[in-house]
Order: C-alpha cells, then structure tokens, then sequence
C-alpha cells in the first residue's frame, strides 16, 4: 500500500527525521541529490549542458547538490539563482558557496542557449499561492523554451496537495519524489506535468504523523487481491450474494442493463433488475441471465417488497427524475440493506433537503458514486471548486453524510472517515455513456457478498479501470464501450494474480 502525504505531513515527518531520529537535514539533503543525479544519469537525456535553475529555500539546494554531483560525473553544468539570494534558506547557502568552490559557473541572468536539459528547482511542496515575479517569468521560459526538465520533488507551481496548476508551472519529463508520492503528483493536471515519477527512499519514516491524521493511499494489485470477495467451493447463488438494481426509465434502458451486467460480472450470484415495464423485453433478451421486475403503478411498494430478498442494492442509472424515480429514493434511503446511489439517484437528493437529511440519517453502509458535475450539484458549488480540490471536497461530503464517496473523475477519489484512495488504474477509454453504470454494478456486487462498503468501492474503483486498461489493449482507447469494460472485469482480475 503506497502511503501519500501532504505537504504539511512530509514536513512533519522532514522534522522528526532530523531532530528526533538525529539525521541531519544536510544529510538528507545530499541524499535526495543523489538520488536524482542517479535518475538524471539513467534518463536517457541528452547531457551536453546541464542548466539547475534554482529557488532559494531547500529545494534549490537539492538543486545545487545535484548539480555538483553532475560536475563531478564530468557533465558540463552551469546554475541559476532564482530569486533574492539573500533570503536563502541555511542549507541553500550553505550549497551555494560550495559552488563557487567548485568552479561551477553561475548564470546572472538567464541563458537557455544551448542548454539540453533543465534541472528544475524553483518552488518545493510547500507553495500555496499563484506563482509571481521573477519565477513566474523563468518558468514561463523554461516552458516556452522546449527543452526537457527534470524537477527534483515536484514541478515548480504545482500544488502539491490538490495537482492544481498555480498560474503558471513546468512541465517535466521526469520528477523525483522525494521520500513519498504526494497529491499534486497522482491528481491532475499535476500527474500530466510530472511525467515520469520516480520515489526515491531518502531515509524519511511516517513517524511525525499523528495517528488520526488525514490517510491518503493508492493501492495495487497485492492490496485489491486481498479486498476480493472469496469464492467459496463450496458456495451457491445465495452465498455470493444477491444485487437489486432499480434503474431505467423511457429511452434509458442501457443504463439498467450495464448496471446488471457489471455486477453479474464481478461475481454476484443472482441479480434483479427493477425497472420500468417497457425496459422488460430489452433487458431480458440482452441479460437472460437477470430477474427482471417490471414497475408501471405503485413502484415504491414493489420496491419494500424486493428489498426483502436483497443482500444490496444500487439505484439511479437512468432512473430519470419522475415523480415515481422521486419516490423510489425515498423509499430506499430507508431501506436496512447496503445501497449504492448513483447517477439520477444523486441528482433527485441534491434537489431535496429532505432528503439530504435522510442520506444524512441511514444507519447502513452507503457508497455513493458521483462524477464532478453530480458532486458539484451535491455540495452546492461549481465544477471548478470540486477539480481544484477533489480529496478535501470529496472527504467533507463522505463526514457529514457518513457515507463512502466515490468521486468519479480522471483520478477517482474514494473517501471514508478520514481516510482516502487515489485509484491509480483507468484510461481515456472509460470516458464513455455507461461507464459508470457498469461501475456501480461492481461495487454493488461487491456488497452483496458481505464485504464492507469501503473495501468494495476501493475494490470496485481499481478493477473498473484494469478492465478498461485491458479492454482498449484491444480495442484502443477510442472505440471502448461500456460492455467491454463489463466483458473483462474477469480478465482484469486474473491479471492481479500474474
């Protein structure tokens, strides 16, 4: 499990290392420049002039060290000071003056002629407000100049908590983490400006780290094997569970069926699709395998009664905004089994205070799915709040309402309790009408088999987007459909095991 931090964490446990465990900040310094003077050297770039353009608080002095450790390898390296050098941090000047006594020539002002890779150390993890003055116009330069970069920790003006663009930044070929990945480096648009990331281990625990604070991770194969459902020899239909999904309305039947399909394909033993009367043929004929329950009066007493027989339900793909889809939602937000809302589901809650207040009061697992127009809707504010700061957005809504959000997007952020996932898996492809209909399906089946609501939208998240990173293998990422997401969640599965 890959453990992520924030800016503020990474400088708690930056503190611990040094006055608690007695490593000297000088020490770890040189540790993180050799670390990317090894990746540097290892890059393939072309090493004729190495430029370090350099800030002066500590990551211009990685950037220093870096860069007399290139002179030492016989690489032909010059350096700049970005900013006022009297305001260099201890160790920064420290790196500055054992420039000099290198030989290392210093650019006065700032000449990229020639210049066949840039070493970026401008700005560190800690920026927070829009870049301006001097650095913004030298990363403008260095953007507009072409030339490769590699930025030690993290591209300079990206924030390193949200991946937010902060006016202006660099876009790098390669970026070497130090210690641990951060937000900024796995969200975009930060994650498309990182290029290649490499973490590099410079001796630097979690130990600073209260043990309430804020958890961020991304899994892997090995962590989504273990949340699997087991498979039981000796089991039946009933044991790996039974999904109801109420979906579907006029002209929306796809959505429905997606739904059942994705779940039947992530290992749920039976499903039963509640929808409205007209849907029946269509998805009896595409999914024989599915009870179908067709509604045309009275849909909510028909709902309590399948319920019943459930062991979790998923409403909203399709649904619609009826005056019957109304009422399906309220009857479901008191239903006592695990429930997954998705789609028109979330958007009949967003409109109803009521209704806010009964999500708000369910006493059983919850996991709603939205995307960002939906999580927008939810909270009351634009698109642009929820892209600029999906984790805090998303962690927010998942503590009032006491729900699992799963936050739908290029990097699908799914948080509980203080804790947060950052699904690593997924392609352009999965940008396709009924995506998220076969997702909900696979989270769902996952709680029907009795696994716990957060397990399963981590689980179902990871899975979801192997499936689409398999499928457009085949296909490419252009003409991948939602049914062949569907089609190889089991191939996506006998993937981990390899």
């Amino acid at each position: 499990m890959k453990r992520i931090l924030t800016a503020e964490q990474m400088k708690r446990c930056d503190s611990y290392t040094i006055d608690t465990v007695g490593v000297p900040s000088r020490e770890l310094m040189q540790r993180a420049a050799e670390s990317a003077f090894r990746e540097i050297m290892s890059g393939g770039f072309d090493l004729t002039k190495v430029l370090c353009i350099c800030g002066t608080g500590n990551n211009g002095g990685d950037g220093l060290a870096v860069a007399m450790l290139l002179q030492s390898a016989g690489v032909n390296v010059e350096f700049f000071i970005c900013g006022n050098e009297e305001r260099m941090t201890e160790e920064c000047r420290y790196r500055y003056n054992e420039m000099f006594r290198k030989g290392i020539t210093e650019q006065t002002d700032l000449d990229l002629d020639g210049v066949t890779l840039i070493v970026d150390a401008v700005l560190g993890i800690g920026l927070s407000g829009d870049v301006r003055g001097v650095a913004a116009d030298v990363i403008t330069a260095v953007s507009e100049s072409g030339i490769p970069v590699a930025s030690l920790d993290i591209p300079s003006g990206i924030n390193s908590d949200t991946g937010a663009v902060m006016g202006c930044a660099v876009k790098a070929e390669l970026t070497v983490a130090f210690a641990r990945l951060k937000p900024g480096h796995v969200l975009y648009p930060g994650r498309s400006y990182s290029g290649k990331t490499v973490t590099a281990d410079i001796g630097i625990g979690e130990e600073g780290i209260e043990k309430d604070d804020l958890r961020i991770y991304s899994p892997d194969d090995g962590d989504v094997i273990r949340m699997l459902p087991e498979r039981y020899p000796d089991g039946h239909k009933g044991t790996f569970g039974r999904v109801l999904v109420v979906a579907g309305s006029e002209g929306m039947c796809g959505a429905a069926y997606f739904s059942a399909f994705g779940a039947y394909r992530s290992g749920a033993g039976l499903v039963e699709v509640l929808t409205p009367r007209m849907n029946m043929p269509i998805i009896q004929t595409k999914i024989p395998e599915a009870i179908v329950t067709p509604w045309d009066r009275d849909p909510e007493r028909l709902l309590r009664e399948r319920l019943r027989c459930a062991d979790a339900c998923v409403i909203g793909p399709g649904l619609g905004r009826s005056s019957d889809a109304v009422r399906l939602v309220e009857e479901v937000l008191g239903c006592r089994v695990p429930l997954l809302i998705d789609a028109d589901g979330l958007n009949i809650i967003a409109e109803s205070d009521d209704l806010r207040k009964s999500l708000a009061a369910r006493a059983y697992p919850t996991v709603i799915t939205p995307h960002m127009g939906e999580m927008s809707r939810l909270c009351g504010c634009s698109v642009g709040d929820v892209c600029r700061d999906p984790i805090k957005i998303a962690l927010d809504f998942a503590d009032r309402y006491g729900v699992v959000c799963v936050q739908k997007s290029a990097v699908t952020v799914v948080a509980h309790e203080g804790t947060v996932y950052l699904n690593p898996t997924g392609c352009s492809g999965l940008a396709k009408g009924g995506s998220g209909d076969v997702l909900s399906g696979v989270i769902g089946a996952f709680m029907a088999s009795g696994k716990d609501a957060f397990s399963s939208a981590v689980c179902g998240v990871y899975l979801h987007g192997r499936a689409g990173e398999t499928a457009s293998e085949k296909l490419s990422e252009y003409s991948l459909l939602a049914s062949d997401i569907a089609d190889n969640i089991g191939h996506a599965i006998l993937s981990l095991k390899k």
